[in-house]
């Protein structure tokens, strides 16, 4: 007889919401990283979740590896509370990032991916942190690559 590796995805949900409100609890915020799998070898974003309940938008930062993006993201996260507002669309963070990269804030206009933030807020807001190419255009913007 097969033994029955199936998950209960209901406790594992719920496992999953109670250790975010514990971070979020402590810290004021945390990250979640989605990672690679072999069935989805692309796949790869860290988000927050928490800023909201501080009126902050949540952030977002995709094809970065998950360590890199979880301290990219705290430090963000860290600079946008202690000024008191959130990122305004196009805003460059010249230094926000280790080696000289310039990060910019974009609006996210599918925020899809961002999924254990629905299980705790009702109403939320996203940015997306981009790194501008070598003509310094940001992502979706003309031109740029």
């Amino acid at each position: 007889m097969a033994q029955d590796d199936s998950v209960d995805v209901t406790a594992f949900i719920a496992h999953t919401i109670q250790r975010l409100r514990s971070e979020i609890a402590e810290n004021g915020w945390t990250t979640v990283a989605v990672v690679p799998t072999a069935a989805d070898p692309e796949v790869r974003y860290v988000y927050t979740v928490g800023l909201t309940k501080i009126g902050q938008p949540e952030l977002a930062v995709y094809g970065v590896p998950a360590s890199v993006a979880k301290q990219l993201l705290d430090n963000l996260a860290r600079r946008l509370i202690d000024r008191g507002t959130g990122p305004a669309p196009g805003e460059r963070f010249p230094e926000a990032a280790s080696g000289g990269l310039e990060l910019a804030a974009m609006p996210m206009t599918d925020s899809r991916d961002l999924v254990l933030i629905n299980c705790l807020y009702p109403q939320w807001s996203a940015v997306q942190i981009v790194w501008p190419d070598a003509g310094a255009g940001c992502p979706g913007n003309q031109g740029a690559h």
